[in-house]
């Protein structure tokens, strides 16, 4: 009695579980290039290439006025 109670208990519980709750609003204005000059500057960086490097930071810098602590350290 008491595991057929629980597997409904359960079963309630993940058919109220909607993937609407888990999606990002940030994302809709997404600029994939953004984001790949910003990681090709790390890498650039560990790789001690710094003029690389500051070459991809300085592609990256309109990030700074969009996402407020995502350049904060470079700049």
């Amino acid at each position: 009695m008491f595991p057929k109670f629980l597997k409904l208990v359960l079963l309630i519980f993940i058919s109220y579980q909607t993937p609407l709750y888990s999606k990002s609003a940030t994302f809709n204005d997404f600029n994939s290039r953004d984001l790949s000059n910003y990681f090709s500057g790390i890498v650039a960086f560990e790789n001690r290439d710094n003029s690389e490097a500051l070459k991809f930071f300085n592609l990256t810098k309109v990030l700074i006025n969009k996402h407020d602590s995502y350049l904060k350290k470079i700049c």
